[in-house]
């Protein structure tokens, strides 16, 4: 809180092609689709339950941990942090008085590596945390969700998958499928209080399911559509749309052809309701500023022949091996890699050829595997031979716990296999992520001789064998795929030590190359097969997109300025001044001011010096005695300014008041008194306490030019 006080007057102021890329994307989006499936055919609402288990609290940032992510923010990191804390104050208001808290609907853009997830970290937080202050928050009421479009992006936020979070089918199963009367009741005592929807990669989410998304807050909120767009829940959507587009669906700023749609102005949720704010300072490629900005000029297509220099010069000779992650265009080149390198690793005789178990309802006889498709996006994302060795690179093909991080897009190394009967019972997978599967390691049967691997079974999954009209196949299969080498699209929102990027063929879709560079950190760890500048490229449509959301930008919080012949006096509830201390350095809108009043300092008497705010300045404290903490409060000020008067009132426990009164250097005195109410305190006892303050007051002096009164009621 910041006060100006007119030195003259008193006054106070306050203030997509077969074969490419998007299959990979497909098995993804169809993973998700199973996953969530259950809950539309399921007789119970247990698997729903489970989903939020521990949503409530998770994410929120213990107080030392959240303090020092602040002290990182960059200057528009913080805007947006600080822009929503203010957002949480006035649903905390709101919620107290019974009303409906106005929601915001921001999309956070900008760049790989500007540090989009460190923001959405202490948003999650805040709100868990500031919205509990309203008195109407259950302990398992969740406030907060943390969503993206697959199960990799999901995990690299700690968050879940839209479809697993909302229960979204998609289009193949007929658009929005509204939820029966339990399920809906289920999802309602789960969500019932849900402020915010955050949306990680939401360049991976189509217009239609942003749709979706909008009918089911709609029906969780049981909100009409006249009364509120997505159920009057806030939408924070983060992301880069000079990314990779959504597979099988328009953008998610494209109009949807929907005759609900129509109910909009423009047809589109997105383009009506959601301004945006750019985050342009790159993080991950910190210190290599060079290679930053031609990432930057990569994202839009207007890279320089310098540039092309610079890329050309991370070309590598394709036969050697030593090189990790290789990545593609086509899912055939991958595989042709992948085979290329497991028969580098290990003879035939020492590689495992696992087929798959088939069935058909109603038949026992052997399934042909000629006769079914060999895509994995054709049949569950389960092989029909799978094909590993020890020390084989492999990768996760469906969401098997996204909370422990076993997510579709999972990589790392088979360590293990255990035989049984003749045949493969458990594959051991140790993968390069250290979080990865650690609830399942210590559940493994094998953790004392593995303790680092994972045991996996065969997965199950249903498909049909001959499109929508051909029979339904059950398989049985490990969930496994080798991952020497993957396509451009599973490596989006990674963020890799060493990749390398075969640029063949000129059929590059936007964005691929832009995505496929950016996953390093540094320029070294960049190398390139078939260099082709060619395929590096923009979308129109996204450069369009941008230009008109650059009209429509997050409007800043209002900056407090003061008039040359006011003073600044700022007012801050600091809960324990001394961890605090480089925050408040730290804040520029905060140490503006010329005087700074503090309340909950925690200080106890024992702390003989005051610890510096500010160069200097002189300090007047009133300390808790109790040794708790809990309330003392504090006025640091100029060491221009002369203190001529300094008292405090004595008052019951839970009520702290400071007087003080300073003369400034133009002469001019300032009457201060500080006060700060425990919420212990009723409310009468506080009035009496006040009635007792102006009585002091006027008996020291009641002629002086300004005077203002502080206080901290909770």
């Amino acid at each position: 809180m910041f006060v100006g006080i007119c030195l003259n007057c008193g006054h106070a102021l306050t203030t997509l092609t077969e074969g490419e890329g998007p299959e990979s994307l497909t098995e993804v989006s169809e993973q998700d689709v199973r996953d969530s499936s259950n809950l539309f055919t399921s007789s119970t609402t247990s698997t729903l339950h489970v989903r939020f288990e521990g949503a409530a609290n998770r994410g929120e940032i213990p107080p030392e941990e959240y303090r020092m992510l602040l002290r990182g923010l960059n200057e528009k990191q913080r805007q947006i942090v600080m822009f929503h804390r203010y957002w949480c104050k006035k649903a905390v208001l709101a919620l107290k008085a019974g009303k409906p808290i106005e929601p915001y609907r921001v999309f956070v853009s900008g760049p790989g590596g500007v540090g989009k997830t460190h923001v959405i970290k202490l948003i999650q937080s805040d709100t868990i945390k500031l919205l509990r202050l309203s008195g109407t928050i259950e302990p398992d009421d969740v406030t907060v969700l943390l969503t993206a479009p697959t199960g990799v992006a999901a995990f690299i936020i700690g968050g879940m998958t839209l479809h697993s979070a909302l229960v979204l089918g998609t289009s193949k199963y007929g658009g929005f499928q509204p939820l029966s009367h339990d399920r809906l009741n289920s999802l309602r005592s789960k969500l019932s209080k849900l402020a915010l929807l955050i949306i990680d990669e939401i360049s991976m989410v189509g217009s239609n399911m942003l749709l979706e998304i909008h009918n089911r807050l709609q029906q969780i909120k049981a909100v009409m559509p006249d009364q509120s767009s997505f159920g009057g829940v806030s939408i924070l959507a983060v992301g880069d749309l000079f990314q990779l587009p959504p597979v099988c669906q328009t953008p998610v700023f494209s109009v949807v052809r929907d005759s609900y749609a129509k109910l909009y102005n423009s047809g589109s949720l997105w383009i009506d309701e959601f301004k945006m704010i750019e985050l342009d300072e790159i993080m991950r490629q910190k210190g290599d500023s060079e290679f930053c900005e031609l990432l930057c000029r990569v994202r839009t297509a207007t890279h320089t022949d310098d540039d092309i220099v610079v890329l050309k010069s991370r070309e590598i000779d394709p036969d050697m091996l030593d090189y990790p992650l290789h990545v593609y265009r086509l899912n055939a080149d991958v595989d042709v890699r992948n085979s290329y390198m497991l028969d580098n690793l290990a003879p035939e005789s020492q590689q495992y050829s696992i087929k798959s178990c088939d069935s058909r309802a109603g038949q026992t006889s052997h399934i042909n595997l000629s006769t079914l498709s060999a895509k994995r996006s054709e049949t569950g994302g389960l092989h029909g031979v799978l094909k590993i060795a020890i020390g084989a690179r492999v990768m996760l093909t469906t969401n098997v716990d996204v909370a422990d991080g076993l997510v579709n897009g999972a990589r790392g190394e088979v360590v293990h296999a255990v035989m049984a009967d003749g045949k493969i019972k458990h594959i051991l997978v140790k993968f390069d992520h250290p979080n990865v599967g650690a609830k399942a390691r210590q559940a493994s049967p094998y953790f004392q001789t593995f303790p680092a691997a994972v045991p996996f079974v065969k997965h199950e999954a249903m498909f049909r064998a001959k499109g929508k009209r051909g029979s339904e196949i059950t398989r049985l299969q490990f969930p496994l795929t080798l991952a020497w080498a993957t396509t451009i699209h599973k490596v989006q929102g990674l963020t890799l030590d060493e990749i390398v990027v075969d640029m063949k063929g000129g059929r590059f879709s936007a964005g691929q190359a832009y995505v496929a560079f950016s996953r390093v950190k540094k320029l070294e760890g960049l190398r390139i097969l078939n260099f082709n500048e060619k395929v590096i490229k923009a979308s129109d449509d996204v450069k369009n997109e941008i230009v008109r959301l650059n009209k429509k930008v997050m409007s800043p919080l209002p900056v407090y300025t003061c008039p040359d012949d006011y003073i600044t006096i700022a007012l801050l509830n600091i809960r324990s001044l001394l961890p605090k201390l480089l925050d408040i350095e730290g804040d520029d809108s905060l140490v503006s001011a010329c005087i700074f009043c503090f309340t909950e300092t925690w200080l106890p008497p024992a702390i003989i010096d005051t610890p510096s705010i500010r160069g200097n300045h002189g300090f007047i404290r009133l300390d808790n005695v109790s040794g708790e903490k809990k309330g003392g409060v504090l006025i640091s000020y100029p060491e221009s300014m002369e203190v001529i008067y300094k008292d405090d009132l004595d008052t019951n426990d839970g009520i702290d008041i400071l007087f003080a009164m300073l003369i400034l250097p133009s002469k001019h005195p300032i009457h201060l008194t500080l006060v700060y109410r425990s919420p212990s305190v009723s409310m009468n006892v506080f009035l009496e306490a006040m009635h007792n303050v102006f009585i002091h007051l006027h008996r020291v002096n009641n002629s002086f030019p300004a005077e203002a009164v502080f206080f901290r009621p909770r």
